[in-house]
């Protein structure tokens, strides 16, 4: 559902992003290489799809996990493993509609689980959208779980012989419950004599800053192509995380040992139940905290301009009590389980290319009234500028700045955003609940198998005020009379922080 900003404040034009805001962070200054990577957006609304590129640029085999997140709430629709070989390159498209979406790739690269025949030698993996309203348009997660060297069974088994895998399914048998040894350790059985070397233990060290991912969105009915490299990050563990693909966190209640070694990790803060290092979140907040976005605006009917703007507040899952949220689900109107910074208050200053004031001539007091606010609900949001839209999303917030008195039909804004203080009040004191995100400990404190024996089992983390965001604006030109001449660009938001 599209939604519209209160009209902009003559001040809006105005007016500074804010006083005492030091410097530009972020902007352009992303790691090229990480272990861990961000794609800001997704999307296969209307003609949209959506390609992702994973290189692994090492001499050792990569376990990354693949996960999509839903734009309103991040919730996990598709995570599946990909098992690379040494100098491996996986491609992956991303499409389909409401009834059914699909991530499509011609490569052999192994995966756990198996992806399904999708003929002419592609194999997909399935997105059930009617299952999950909102799997549309959402963000990517890619994690390096762990890398094993040549001698580890497998990477016999994922090593490509004149372009095909050893043996996939070997590989997968690494993912099966009982075949996860520790975050470290892997074992496979049942090979007898023949290919024994793709049998027995694995061990894995964690994954050095070897993988480049990068990605595009294309509108199959204007012909328009946007990519850029996603958000890297180096060093985001320094254990090897290695899970199964069977359950998740979503079993506890009956297989809780099981549970904690599943599919949903890793995650943005690190592996498993007992891994070293629980705590890779910070690093998140650390290079994506910021207090404001920079960037560029347009729209011209007359001239088939339009710009859109990815907001993306990654990880704001992490910032959930999953075991408090399951009482809530269940009716305990008391649990306390939202610690989430969204949704943002978002302020716009929005400028044209010449410095324009909404009131022409005369002196202002600084700083000038801030503009009126909005919220920014989701974990993606998007935002048009004048109406005319680019991605045609359904978590649109439009921001027209000929409301604001700006007659030009380009500039320039920033956006500032401030976080909620977390739940209104903490329903056990009374008082103020700060942000805090929540790290599964190292098992169950108080036994049972039940969800609500498990107060304390969510260690909570307090966190400061700023917002880890990522995003780009999207800009197109159209021509109806001749969708040849067509064309778009990418460009990275810029960040500032008053840290």
């Amino acid at each position: 559902m599209n939604n519209s900003f209160k009209p902009l404040a003559l001040a809006a034009a105005v007016a500074a992003l804010s006083a005492g805001t030091a410097g530009v962070a972020n902007a352009g200054s992303y790691p090229s290489l990480g272990d861990a990577a961000f794609v800001p957006y997704y999307t296969v609304e209307q003609d949209w799809v959506t390609g992702v590129h994973i290189i692994n640029s090492s001499d050792l085999t990569q376990v990354v996990k693949i996960r999509l997140r839903r734009a309103e709430d991040s919730l996990d629709i598709l995570d599946f493993n990909l098992i690379m070989s040494p100098k491996d390159e996986w491609t992956g498209t991303l499409g389909g509609d409401d009834a059914e979406m699909r991530f499509v790739t011609e490569d052999n690269t192994c995966t756990a689980p198996e992806l399904l025949d999708a003929g002419a030698g592609k194999t997909y993996a399935p997105v059930f959208g009617p299952r999950i309203p909102g799997a549309q348009e959402g963000y990517i997660e890619v994690i390096a779980m762990g890398s094993a060297d040549e001698n580890q069974p497998i990477s016999v088994g994922a090593e490509h012989v004149n372009g095909v895998p050893v043996n996939c399914d070997r590989v997968r048998n690494n993912f099966f419950v009982d075949a996860v040894i520790a975050n470290d350790e892997t074992f496979t059985d049942g090979c007898g004599l023949a290919g024994a070397d793709q049998c027995g233990t694995s061990n894995y060290d964690d994954t050095d800053n070897v993988l480049k991912v990068s990605y595009f969105t294309r509108d199959s009915g204007s012909g328009i192509e946007f990519g850029n490299n996603a958000v890297h990050f180096e060093d985001f563990s320094d254990d090897a995380m290695m899970t199964h693909q069977q359950f998740g966190l979503e079993n506890y209640a009956n297989e809780p040992d099981d549970a904690l070694f599943g599919w949903d990790f890793p995650d943005v803060r690190g592996g498993g139940n007992n891994v070293g290092s629980r705590y890779s979140y910070q690093v998140v907040r650390d290079q994506l905290g910021a207090d404001a976005i920079l960037n560029d605006w347009s729209y011209n009917p007359a001239t088939g301009a339009a710009t859109d703007w990815v907001v993306t507040f990654p990880g704001q899952y992490a910032l959930q009590d999953f075991y408090q949220l399951e009482d809530f689900l269940a009716g305990d109107e008391d649990a306390v389980w939202d610690y989430r910074q969204i949704p943002v208050v978002a302020t716009f200053d929005v400028y044209d290319r010449e410095e324009a004031s909404a009131v022409p001539g005369g002196l202002n007091f600084s700083p000038s009234p801030a503009p009126d606010a909005a919220f920014l609900d989701n974990e993606v949001n998007v935002v048009t500028w004048g109406g005319k839209e680019v991605l045609n999303s359904k978590f649109a917030t439009n921001v027209n700045p000929a409301e604001a008195g700006i007659a030009s039909p380009v500039g320039w804004a920033s956006l500032a955003v401030d976080g909620k203080s977390g739940p209104s009040v903490d329903n056990a004191t009374g008082n103020p609940q700060a942000n805090a995100w929540c790290d599964v400990a190292a098992g169950p404190v108080n036994g049972g198998g039940d969800l609500a024996s498990l107060d304390g089992f969510c260690d909570m983390y307090e966190v400061d005020s700023v917002v880890p965001m990522v995003g780009f604006a999207v800009w197109e030109r159209t021509f109806a009379e001749d969708t040849d001449r067509n064309y778009g660009r990418t460009v990275e938001h810029s960040f500032t922080t008053s840290n």
